[in-house]
């Protein structure tokens, strides 16, 4: 199971990530105007689009972490 907790911590390290806040300011602003709208179609996929970031930060942030916790002494 995906602890909450340790999952959240992931997510401050990804949002730490040079250009990762820009990207989902960004990618908010896509789907507001979209829903602004009234485009379902375009919010869907900017929805998904975001998600999809959030998802692969999350675990590039996961899987550095893992890397730096089997190496360290």
């Amino acid at each position: 199971p995906i602890c909450p907790r340790m999952t959240l911590r992931r997510r401050r390290v990804a949002s730490a990530i040079p250009g990762n806040i820009e990207i989902s300011v960004s990618q908010h602003i896509e789907v507001a105007t979209a829903v602004l709208e009234r485009n379902a179609a375009a919010a869907v996929d900017a929805y998904r689009r975001h998600l999809e970031h959030v998802r692969d930060t999350t675990i590039t942030a996961m899987s550095t972490a893992l890397t730096k916790a089997r190496t360290a002494p």
